[in-house]
């Protein structure tokens, strides 16, 4: 957890004692009011007091039950917000490990040739698939940036793999093995994501 996030923490706790220190020293004002004026007055208005103070307590314990339901269902939308932003980067660094992963068989180093083998292609193609289902509602501007260059990077390596009228093989390989020295960066950068988004578990 970083440092603003401790701060708003601290902030959320400070205020919330203060509120509930406001309404106890209120309703205890009100007592002690209450009891000062019931000792100087007729049984009648005794009665009548009692009544006033108790209506004034009642208002007081809603008002601070609404308040603590209100701020009980924004926490809970909080976090569930957050379980899904974890969600979000967790799939998005396991789509970008997995193209790092695969995007080494594509060339081979020794004669730096492509392999134009169709389950590759294949395997690349239901990535991006994957990536324009999944993300569409992401809202994350971070996480958008790397959606992005996966994007990019799985569309080039795709054409390169399937479209024959690229150029000569030596192009093609060059292209691909651009894109394999950027695969482990985006990897990373995903991962970093992943670690932003997930509280301090000491499991990332």
């Amino acid at each position: 957890m970083d440092m603003k996030k401790v701060l708003k923490a601290a902030l959320c706790f400070v205020a919330k004692s203060l509120w509930v220190s406001f309404l106890v020293l209120i309703s205890a004002l009100l007592v002690i009011v209450a009891l000062v004026f019931i000792s100087k007055s007729t049984s009648g208005d005794a009665a009548a007091w009692t009544q006033a103070v108790g209506s004034v307590v009642a208002i007081f314990s809603a008002i601070y039950i609404a308040s603590r339901q209100s701020r009980h269902q924004i926490e809970l939308a909080k976090k569930i917000a957050d379980e899904k932003s974890v969600a979000q980067a967790a799939r998005l660094y396991f789509i970008a490990k997995e193209y790092s992963d695969s995007v080494l068989s594509v060339v081979d180093k020794d004669v730096w040739v492509v392999k134009t083998d169709n389950i590759i292609s294949v395997t690349f193609t239901r990535m991006l698939n994957r990536i324009n289902s999944n993300f569409d509602d992401d809202l994350d501007i971070q996480r958008n940036e790397q959606i992005h260059v996966l994007r990019t990077q799985l569309t080039a390596l795709i054409f390169a793999l399937d479209n024959s009228g690229l150029g000569a093989v030596e192009n093609r390989a060059s292209l691909v093995g651009q894109l394999q020295e950027q695969a482990p960066k985006v990897r990373e950068a995903c991962l970093n994501l992943l670690r932003a988004a997930t509280p301090k578990t000491g499991t990332i």
